[in-house]
């Protein structure tokens, strides 16, 4: 079960609506508000591939941030502005607005992973907020880390959907291959993520979180912030 199951949750309200607030406004002329929308959805546009599925950490019993089976796990979500499609379903976009946080990303522990800065940052770059109003009615809401990775509020706000661009093979056995020169991955390297390189990977995490107290998640978002010192090139 791929994107269609996504969608489908999408159209019987299992991700919940959030206000967004507009963009900034752009003076001058009727193109304006095109030109405005049209970056909002540069922004977010793309195929994201869900890695992890969390509780929320005000409900009653959050997910064990140490183990992820969820049946969701691989499950494509793709952002476009002609509209959020699987062969299963459908929505239409018929708005987008934006605006820069506070959102869950910078609240909630269970996200921390997501707000991890670059080497070279003394503090997480602002995460994004995004709502995509769908011609049925029915909104969908982006919480945009980086350019890498979104979170989704689902099961009526009760959880995440963890989802981020997807690596290639070449650049995943790259990424452990400097895991592996720096310690933190015992090898070989693979093209896909084998238990050996999810120790390495969750290594190189906890080696780089927020805080000793911060949590030290299965599966570690790829966010810029974490590539970043690994030398694995980004592709558009």
């Amino acid at each position: 079960m791929r994107a269609e199951r996504v969608l489908a949750m999408i159209a019987a309200g299992g991700l919940i609506g959030c206000t967004g607030q507009p963009a900034s406004p752009v003076s001058d002329g009727t193109e304006a508000p095109v030109a405005a929308a049209s970056a909002e959805w540069a922004a977010i546009s793309g195929t994201y591939e869900v890695v992890a599925v969390r509780r929320a950490s005000l409900t009653a019993a959050p997910l064990d941030p140490d183990s992820d089976n969820s049946d969701l796990l691989g499950e494509v979500v793709t952002l476009d502005p002609a509209g959020i499609t699987s062969p299963g379903g459908e929505c239409v976009p018929d708005g987008l607005v934006g605006s820069e946080g506070p959102d869950v990303i910078d609240t909630d522990p269970m996200l921390a992973d997501l707000r991890l800065p670059g080497l070279d940052e003394a503090q997480p770059q602002p995460s994004r907020v995004y709502t995509v109003t769908c011609s049925d009615g029915s909104s969908v809401p982006v919480y945009m880390a980086d350019r890498r990775a979104i979170a989704i509020p689902w099961d009526n706000g009760a959880s995440y959907l963890i989802a981020e661009r997807p690596l290639t093979p070449q650049q995943v056995k790259h990424l452990q291959e400097e895991l592996i020169d720096m310690k933190f991955q015992s090898g070989p390297a693979s093209t896909d993520w084998t238990e050996d390189g999810l120790t390495g990977l969750r290594a190189y995490y906890d080696y780089r979180k927020l805080g000793d107290g911060a949590y030290n998640f299965y599966r570690p978002v790829l966010t810029s912030g974490l590539l970043d010192g690994l030398g694995v090139e980004e592709q558009d």
